[in-house]
């Protein structure tokens, strides 16, 4: 006569089954302590048989372990159980094993707690990963912090010397110009220049080395509303000069850190006005619109444009179109990706020559954080 189903779930053969062919460890310990159980995969784990083990306690817990395991069992015993608990045992042989354990108690007809089930997972690879990973965070974090420190101790060393260099050839050039020909009075004008561009580079440099600095303290809700507000407090002068148009629509509020955010968008106005048309007062708009969960800023002007071959290269470090045209270190682009790719975000251009440029960058949502 056929089985039903209920008569082969309630078969033996099924619970032996599926303990044996777990590719898990599972272990069966009495109220008191005892293995009643130990399947083949946890043979395979700990290196004891299941012939050495039966009847026996627990043989992999370390010394050092041993208060912790006591606790364990006791809220086993009271019914609460574990639902991947992460502990460290030996194996046979004497090797730390990492683990994930999970635990139900077993009870008889009246209710009494006479048994615990454990199932174990191997997790000694994923937490070496993790350790590895770890580590590695650490000694980035520490490099990082490093290369900012001899950046910004650099970078204010430098500055008398560059400081002196240009004092006294401005010095030179006013005393003894009507007695220097053409070409010295020229020379004493290109050590100025140089001078000035070193400047220009150190303040740079420091700047860089500041927002980054400023990243290490934990976001907060920045409203770039007032972020943008300040930045045209800080161009004004500038944008007076270039009889310039600056708009912006309502921006939101986005997590981050608001130093930077101020120097990314202080950066790409700046370059706006600086790589304006010659014959067009610059225009620029900033607007911000959510696709998904992240907000997608542009900034577009009315400027000279940028070739699509060079797109790319303008965000590498000290990259500069040109370099004799125009005033910079090559700085300002690479910190704009640098402090979007720090927020979890990515920047980009869209442009042609002589026909203006939006600069696309995102930042998450605060739902996304």
């Amino acid at each position: 006569m056929p089985h039903t189903a209920e008569e082969l779930l309630r078969a033996d053969e099924l619970r032996e089954a599926l303990i044996s062919s777990s590719p898990l460890p599972i272990v069966v310990l009495k109220a008191t302590g005892e293995i009643l159980l130990w399947n083949r995969a946890a043979e395979q784990a700990f290196g004891w048989s299941a012939c050495e083990v039966l009847g026996a306690p627990l043989p992999f817990i370390p010394a050092e372990r041993q208060e912790e395991h006591k606790a364990m069992r006791a809220k086993d015993l009271a019914g609460q159980g574990f639902t991947g608990a992460e502990i460290q045992r030996k194996r046979k042989d004497g090797t730390p094993i990492e683990l994930s354990v999970s635990t139900a108690p077993l009870h008889n007809k009246t209710g009494e707690v006479i048994g615990i089930l454990s199932i174990y997972v191997d997790i000694t690879a994923r937490k070496k990963i993790e350790n590895d990973l770890a580590w590695q965070a650490r000694e980035l974090a520490r490099s990082n912090a490093d290369l900012q420190r001899f950046a910004h101790v650099v970078s204010h060393d430098l500055q008398e010397p560059l400081r002196i260099i240009t004092s006294f050839t401005q010095l030179l050039t006013r005393r003894y110009s009507a007695a220097m020909d053409t070409s010295a009075n020229d020379l004493l004008a290109h050590i100025v220049k140089a001078a000035q561009g070193m400047h220009c580079l150190i303040q740079d440099l420091l700047t860089y080395s500041s927002v980054l600095e400023s990243e290490n303290s934990g976001f907060e809700d920045v409203d770039m509303n007032a972020v943008m507000s300040d930045v045209l407090g800080t161009l004004h002068l500038a944008m007076a000069e270039a009889n310039s148009i600056v708009e912006y629509d309502p921006l939101p509020s986005v997590p981050g850190h608001r130093v930077a955010l101020s120097q990314l968008l202080l950066n790409l106005l700046a370059n706006a006005l600086k790589y304006r048309n010659p014959t067009t007062p610059p225009h620029v708009k900033v607007t911000a619109r959510q696709k998904d969960r992240d907000w997608i800023f542009a900034v577009s002007d009315n400027g000279i444009g940028i070739d699509p071959k060079h797109q790319e290269r303008i965000f590498e470090m000290f990259q500069r179109l040109d370099p004799a045209g125009t005033q910079g270190s090559g700085i300002g682009l690479a910190l704009c990706r640098t402090i979007v790719e720090r927020h979890a975000g990515r920047i980009w251009v869209q442009s042609q020559p002589n026909h203006g440029a939006t600069f696309y960058f995102t930042l998450p949502t605060r739902a996304s954080r």
